[in-house]
């Protein structure tokens, strides 16, 4: 069998029996070349392909990087980006044969290794040539990867830039006691032991102090988690941007850590969770700071742990102007007050704070979020979450507290503090009460003041509070400046056990009225999925509001006397079915019971 061509065209079959089977192959091959050829001229054309192979490179590189280039930021959790890798990237070396090209030429981008079998973590190190390395692995609790890592790694000390990787506590001992060389090129160090492992506080440190010899002149971004470290380890390079310690035993004392911190002057992001060394336990008040030191780059400070011990660490640090404060304090210990006192004489150095969102997070604790900017939450659909905002929070609180109204009163006892607050948002929940009249004392520049969920009579009784005349000055009242009252998800009447309705919109209105005797009217009323509020109650509203924005829902609860003869009535099977039971009981199914 032979082919014959028709104007070089089409390839018209002849049979041949006397054709060897190999020239046939052969033919076969070039047929097959000669479509691959011109499929390539063919995927030439297209517009991507007129990409210059660097841009493509680049391109490549940043798929390799992207699936662990994100900040490992969870509330507060500064630390800047440690890269991973994931070997979905390598689909695009297998889109085209000028791609894959581009990939087998590009050795940076072979760089990134995660380890899983011996013989791609070879493949790996002989395509990145010398670039620099980049090697993580998220569990080493298998026997395999732990093998690789610790034989194959070491002698690529010397060109690795970034290390990260978590498993057990014998695991990662025994691979740090093979890391014994320079590292000179070492910028990100992230070792972690999950929380399900368990470190010794009494054992001995988990690091050894030859750990690269020493020798990480160029790392930047430290992060250990639960591993036994002394504080005077040589892996607390002076050089650090980024520092993360959480838990775990952190030998040494109080001045240890001072010392390591005082040699990192480059030091940007600082996250201590329950890894400061601890006042004694009879400590009821702080000494004076013993010294300060200087920390003019440190821009983002996360410390959780006691309240003493959180204090007693921010009394000796001097950041930058304007730094982020994430303050957390563990609960078991009632001293908040030489927190509280810190957090002043570090706020009042800053810039003034002009938004506040204030919550009770689990437990007896305060949670309290501020802004330097103007965020006026009534103008967005997403109010409900202020905190969530990607704005940069200047401080997030955290204060433990027997009661909340004691935490609240230490907090804001100081009015020099939120003197320039502007908007204010407060969650409550239905259970709970706020001093509201601490709370507001020292803001006199409120315009706006948001409720989230629950309502208290004593809101109405702060707002209602009149200044005594002095002199020859008229009585006032509190908040001359307040515009707006935004309510969100409230109860504007609610039942009380007693069976009597407890009107909190009639006091909302008595209290409107005496703000425009006084000469301080409220401008604006917002309600958005209010409950116990009818149009009647509006149209009342807008008599003496200027403008009233609600969202027309009208969602009435059912009294108590109204669930006892709801009690009293033979429901039975027949009963449910009839629309007319439906329609006398007042039940829709479709909106579920409240």
């Amino acid at each position: 069998m032979s082919a014959l061509y028709v104007n070089n065209i089409t390839p018209v079959i002849q049979s041949d029996t006397d054709t060897p089977r190999s020239e046939i192959e052969d033919e076969i091959e070039q047929h097959f070349k000669a479509i691959i050829t011109l499929k390539r001229l063919l995927n030439a054309k297209v517009a991507i392909s007129r990409l210059p192979s660097e841009l493509l490179a680049e391109i490549f590189e940043c798929l390799a990087r992207d699936p662990h280039s994100r900040p490992e930021m969870a509330r507060g959790a500064y630390i800047s980006a440690i890269y991973g890798t994931s070997l979905q990237w390598i689909r695009t070396s297998q889109v085209c044969h000028a791609w894959r090209e581009v990939a087998l030429t590009t050795p940076r981008l072979w760089s990134f290794i995660s380890v899983t079998r011996r013989d791609a973590f070879e493949a790996f190190l002989a395509r990145s040539k010398q670039a620099p390395l980049s090697v993580c692995i998220d569990n080493l609790s298998f026997y395999e990867s732990c093998k690789v890592l610790g034989e194959l790694l070491p002698p690529e000390l010397y060109r690795l830039r970034e290390l990260r990787f978590s498993g057990p506590v014998r695991i990662v001992h025994d691979i740090c006691a093979n890391l014994t060389q320079p590292a000179h090129l070492l910028h990100t160090l992230r070792l972690v032991i999950p929380d399900t492992e368990y470190s010794s506080p009494s054992g001995p440190s988990l690091l050894q102090d030859d750990l690269f010899c020493g020798q990480v002149p160029r790392l930047r971004i430290l992060e250990i988690r639960q591993i036994t470290i002394n504080w005077d380890h040589p892996i607390f390079s002076k050089t650090l941007t980024s520092l993360v310690v959480i838990r775990g035993s952190h030998g040494g004392d109080f001045e240890q850590l001072l010392f390591a911190l005082e040699q990192m002057t480059y030091l940007e992001n600082l996250r201590l969770d329950d890894a400061i060394p601890p006042a004694p336990s009879h400590t009821t008040s702080l000494p004076a700071p013993s010294r300060t030191v200087a920390l003019p780059s440190l821009r983002h400070i996360r410390l959780k742990g006691f309240a003493v011990d959180s204090a007693n660490l921010l009394r000796h640090l001097s950041p930058a102007i304007d730094p982020e404060l994430d303050i957390v304090t563990s609960p078991g210990q009632a001293v908040v007050q030489d927190l509280v006192d810190t957090l002043k004489s570090q706020l009042t150095q800053m810039k003034p704070l002009r938004t506040v969102r204030l919550a009770q997070a689990y437990g007896p604790k305060l949670a309290l979020y501020a802004w330097r900017k103007d965020i006026n939450f009534t103008k967005s659909d997403s109010d409900r979450y202020l905190s969530d905002f990607d704005l940069g929070i200047p401080l997030r609180l955290e204060l433990s507290s027997p009661t909340l109204s004691e935490g609240t009163q230490r907090l804001f006892s100081d009015s020099s503090l939120w003197r320039s607050v502007r908007y204010l948002q407060v969650e409550m929940d239905f259970d709970q009460s706020w001093v509201w009249r601490d709370i507001i004392s020292g803001m006199p520049g409120l315009r706006v003041l948001g409720v989230l969920y629950g309502v208290e009579k004593s809101l109405l009784d702060a707002l209602s509070a009149v200044h005594p005349a002095e002199k020859s000055r008229a009585p006032s009242v509190v908040l001359p400046h307040l515009e707006v009252l935004s309510f969100s998800d409230t109860r504007l009447a609610n039942l009380s056990e007693y069976m009597v309705e407890e009107r909190f919109f009639d006091g909302l209105i008595d209290c409107l009225i005496l703000r425009c005797n006084y000469g301080t009217p409220v401008q604006e009323v917002r309600l958005t999925d209010c409950r116990n509020i009818t149009v009647e109650d509006v149209a009342r509203l807008r008599e003496i509001v200027p403008q009233v924005a609600w969202d027309g829902v009208v969602e009435m609860e059912e009294s108590e006397d109204d669930e006892d003869e709801d009690d009293d009535y033979d429901d039975t099977e027949e009963d449910y079915d009839d629309p007319e039971y439906d329609e006398d009981y007042g039940l829709d199914w479709d909106d579920g019971w409240y």
